[in-house]
């Protein structure tokens, strides 16, 4: 959902928008959520502020932000104007392309899942012609629109119909949603200033994001039931700015909150940031989702990692060694780091590894044009676009006397005496210790101060980073943790005791 929402908060030009296409409503059925709407011919990376694009959800589609304009071409050129998102409660959301009589469909189609003349900045997996407009999704959600019975929804018509705004998310619960609530929590949390939640089921209608241009970008406009709710609803606000504030999320919450410009006008509460604020509040609202992604994503890459050492460590027969820090040439200088030297027992990864010249060091002329052909396994999910161009992982080995990965010397299972689940293999450090995949570097443990390499996943107030053990699981382990400990999980036979916590 994320990735939606990474398109979705987008520069525009301030234009009135088009209406909105009557082919839409046999998409919106009851349980209906979120309905948003993308004006292709005002979309431009060049809009957006730049302290929007410094925002966490933008910096993790970083790619795909980059194919965004030239896909946004190929699409206008098939004749689509305008994408319109659709979301409920059933299964992932879909894209809609209104029906016109003379598109090619399949064109369209293919074009929205990358099939044609490049890639799609998200990842739809298949289109189908639905009610004469070009549906996609994935083939679960696809079904779902199949056998949706239409209803009308009022309510996210006049929120998708407000001001101008070339980009417009339209949000509005369905009753069953209202209802349920009100059964499993009839009352506001004391820490939100208590009361019914009524006050909220009742009291208000749907809500509108539009995204325009000017010194505001973000607006925000709640409909309430009456000139009364409204009120309410703006009054609630200090309480959930003082529970936010407290919140294990963004530091900064309370001051981008405070920041925030807001009346109330009749029945609606008007809420407009300019692009720092609406930044900050992206990245506030959007990290716990977004650090939760990244960190299954990255322990994934990690485990399969620790997989390809121990199937090397296996193809040494009874010796059983894991591969050393780097591979040497007759006079001991370091060639090739110990990711390339793990590249055959890497998923698709042998035929890049036969183009190594094993005898040359890593940034000869031959070795050097393969370094930027990094496998996407050595990226974090969190590290930026930059550094993966130019095939910088961030997947380190702590190297010291006493570590696994030490020097020029393979380990043994043997002499691992301290616990395989005791000992790291490797860790995601930040992005200040990032290093070319193909180089014999990695991360030289200082005498002092080891937690700083660990903030690698950001995690609001409690940062962290992931960590292979030599036992193939991986570890989320805070920055918090005392650098004692983390120095203790380093070595391999040092005879220190680690808390099972």
């Amino acid at each position: 959902m994320w990735k939606i929402a990474a398109l979705v908060i987008l520069g525009a030009t301030g234009q009135a928008p088009a209406p909105l296409d009557p082919n839409i409503a046999p998409f919106v059925g009851p349980e209906t959520l979120v309905v948003a709407r993308v004006d292709l011919t005002r979309i431009s990376t060049e809009t957006v502020p730049a302290r929007l694009t410094e925002s966490l959800p933008f910096r993790l589609v970083g790619d795909r932000m980059e194919a965004l304009p030239a896909w946004s071409r190929r699409l206008q050129s098939a004749g689509v104007r305008e994408l319109v998102f659709i979301a409920d409660l059933n299964g992932p959301p879909v894209v809609v392309v209104p029906g016109v009589a003379d598109r090619d469909h399949d064109r369209v189609g293919r074009l929205l899942c990358g099939r044609e003349g490049g890639a799609s900045p998200i990842d739809w997996s298949s289109y189908a012609i639905i009610r004469s407009a070009v549906v996609a999704g994935s083939n679960d959600s696809l079904d779902r629109v199949r056998a949706l019975q239409p209803a009308p929804r009022p309510d996210l018509m006049q929120a998708l119909d407000g001001e101008e705004a070339s980009v417009r998310l339209a949000i509005s619960a369905t009753p069953e949603i209202r209802r349920v609530l009100e059964e499993l929590v009839p009352n506001f949390p004391r820490e939100l200033g208590g009361g019914p939640i009524t006050e909220w089921t009742r009291g208000l209608r749907w809500i509108s994001i539009g995204l325009t241009g000017g010194k505001a970008p973000w607006r925000v406009v709640v409909a309430a039931s009456d000139p009364d709710a409204a009120r309410k609803l703006a009054a609630r606000g200090p309480a959930i700015a003082g529970f936010l504030a407290k919140a294990p999320i963004d530091r900064e919450m309370p001051r981008l909150l405070g920041r925030l410009k807001t009346s109330v006008q009749g029945d609606r509460l008007k809420i407009s940031a300019d692009a720092e604020v609406a930044a900050g509040l992206i990245d506030a609202a959007t990290r716990p989702v977004v650090d939760a992604i990244a960190q299954s994503d990255c322990m994934m890459n990690e485990k399969q990692i620790a997989l390809a050492i121990h199937n090397y460590a296996s193809s040494t027969g009874s010796k059983r060694l894991f591969p050393p820090a780097y591979s040497t040439a007759r006079a001991g200088k370091p060639l090739l780091s110990w990711r390339v030297l793990i590249l055959p027992y890497l998923d698709q990864q042998q035929e890049l590894y036969r183009e190594f010249r094993l005898d040359e060091p890593w940034d000869s002329p031959h070795n050097r044009t393969l370094i930027g052909r990094m496998p996407a396994v050595y990226r974090c999910p969190l590290e930026s676009s930059a550094d993966a161009r130019e095939g910088k992982t961030r997947y380190v080995a702590p190297r010291s006397p006493g570590t696994i990965f030490r020097g020029a010397q393979g380990v043994s299972i043997k002499e691992i005496t301290d616990g395989f689940s005791n000992t790291i293999f490797f860790l995601d450090a930040d992005e200040a210790h990032a290093v070319p995949w193909t180089k014999p570097d990695d991360w030289d443990v200082p005498p002092e101060g080891v937690a700083d390499v660990f903030h690698a996943h950001p995690g609001g107030r409690d940062p962290g980073t992931c960590a292979a053990m030599a036992d193939g699981s991986v570890r989320f382990l805070r920055a918090r943790t005392p650098s004692k400990t983390l120095r203790a999980m380093f070595t391999f036979a040092g005879n220190e005791v680690i808390a099972t916590d």
